[in-house]
């Protein structure tokens, strides 16, 4: 069984079918743009129409920013710290910074993706 990056490689893959496949080398880099970000977030049903228009898949920094402006409140409505500080860490690519941001991300859409709302059933006195 591989490490934590590469479990969060798997899950980024798969979701996304993307060719080529993101690996543990080149993860920091691939989601340094927010675009990866997005597409999850689109893929879970969690960003609006309107900011996965604004999604840019290019590795300028126009993109770049238009990208953690698009992802940015559903970020924050998922409880991911996403502040200019964290954002900074990811365009760097610093080391860490996207497994951290990836894992989560992973956590909070699993969260809503498991969640069932309890259904309250008052049984009728027939039973049913």
């Amino acid at each position: 069984m591989g490490g934590p990056e590469e479990l969060l490689c798997d899950w980024v893959n798969e979701s996304l079918g993307l060719d080529p496949q993101t690996t543990t080398r080149t993860l920091e880099n691939d989601v340094a743009s927010g675009y990866l970000l997005g597409c999850l977030l689109e893929r879970y049903n969690q960003l609006d129409t309107s900011a996965a228009n604004r999604l840019k898949d290019r590795r300028d920094s126009d993109a770049h920013v238009s990208n953690y402006c698009a992802v940015e409140p559903t970020m924050r409505a998922l409880k991911i710290k996403f502040d200019a500080q964290v954002a900074s860490a990811r365009l760097g690519a610093k080391p860490g910074a996207a497994s951290r941001v990836l894992y989560q991300l992973k956590m909070a859409l699993d969260r809503i993706e498991n969640f069932t709302a309890p259904v309250s059933v008052f049984a009728e006195k027939d039973g049913r």
